[in-house]
């Protein structure tokens, strides 16, 4: 009997548990992303969210300006920030093929 009754509220349970979850790791999420979009600075390697590689060259309050290649500056929103790469000087977190 108590059996039944336990298998009926962890069926129950598991659905909130799971939600409660994905909004847990959702928030976290955001928060680092918002990390990630306050520190860009100038000279920051950095990926939008488009999938786009610039080198930032002006940040202000609201946009960056990424040069992509020599001589041509996008402006993007500075939301659309994704990730900061790696500097060309630092060592890379990926390993080498040896």
């Amino acid at each position: 009997m108590f059996g039944d009754d336990f298998g009926s509220l962890l069926f129950l349970a598991m659905p909130l548990l799971l939600l409660g979850y994905l909004f847990y790791s959702q928030r976290r999420r955001m928060k680092q992303i918002q990390a990630i979009q306050a520190s860009v600075e100038v000279g920051d390697d950095v990926r939008t969210t488009s999938g786009l590689f610039g080198h930032v060259v002006e940040v202000s309050d609201a946009e960056v300006h990424l040069e992509v290649t020599d001589g041509v500056v996008l402006r993007f929103d500075r939301r659309a920030i994704d990730i900061k790469l790696p500097s060309a000087g630092s060592p890379s977190s990926v390993p080498e093929d040896e």
